[in-house]
């Protein structure tokens, strides 16, 4: 058992865990999860690219070389878990940034050091329909 400065480490750690109400236990894993998601570079990827348009499952799947089936196993992942929507339309499945903090969190990950003041315009699902 490890001691810090007299005190047993377990003990110490399960009095920060009561500390944290259920709530934020909540939202803190809820969080993992998110970043779990975003593991896969293809993922951050297709974030990244939805950020600035809308895309259909084709484009994406052509953009990052890799096949339509693997393109929307990625999508549905992100759909899941709401960082992306999907709407089948004149069949084709389009995508759009359903995340409103995308683009924060990316710029944020993308250059940690520069503070990122966060101007999100919001890309319309359907262009031109507004």
């Amino acid at each position: 058992m490890m001691r810090v400065q007299g005190i047993d480490t377990p003990s110490l750690l399960r009095t920060i865990v009561c500390m944290i109400s259920v709530e934020e236990r909540q939202a803190l894993s809820s969080a993992a999860t998110l970043f779990k998601v975003l593991g896969h570079p293809a993922r951050v990827q297709i974030l990244d690219m939805l950020i600035t348009q809308v895309m259909s499952v084709s484009m994406i799947a052509s953009e990052l070389s890799i096949s339509q089936s693997s393109a929307s196993k990625h999508l549905s992942l992100m759909r899941e878990h709401g960082l992306v929507t999907m709407e089948r339309q004149n069949g084709q499945v389009l995508c759009s940034v359903q995340m409103k903090c995308a683009q924060f969190l990316l710029a944020c990950a993308k250059n940690p050091d520069t503070v990122v003041v966060p101007s999100i315009t919001p890309v319309p699902f359907r262009p031109g329909c507004e």
